[in-house]
């Protein structure tokens, strides 16, 4: 994938709105819900201001259930949010891809 694919997407999830990044983690399974919701919170929601905060996934962060999910279930729940899943694995797996790979 090159930078400029991954900046787009990266651009494409940004303006994604609270109601929407709700509605997209409500549809992942139960079982890797609460870690989805953790992993957009951290990726699209912790750099706003206090006074700008988006309380969408609070529901998620105040008393989380871990339920232990899988890798393979964790990137498909941030699939079907809207991550590719090069960034998906990227993001579940911490690993760094080399710029140039496609």
């Amino acid at each position: 994938m090159s930078k400029n694919r991954t900046n787009k997407e990266f651009l494409q999830l940004k303006s994604v709105t609270p109601e929407e990044w709700h509605k997209r983690v409500m549809q992942v399974p139960q079982n890797c819900r609460t870690e989805v919701a953790h992993m957009v919170w951290w990726d699209y929601f912790s750099q706003r201001e206090c006074l700008d905060r988006w309380p969408h996934l609070d529901e998620f962060l105040r008393r989380p259930k871990w339920k232990g999910p899988t890798e393979d279930e964790l990137q498909a729940g941030l699939i079907k949010c809207g991550y590719s899943p090069k960034r998906a694995l990227q993001r579940v797996t911490n690993k760094m891809f080399n710029k140039n790979e496609a």
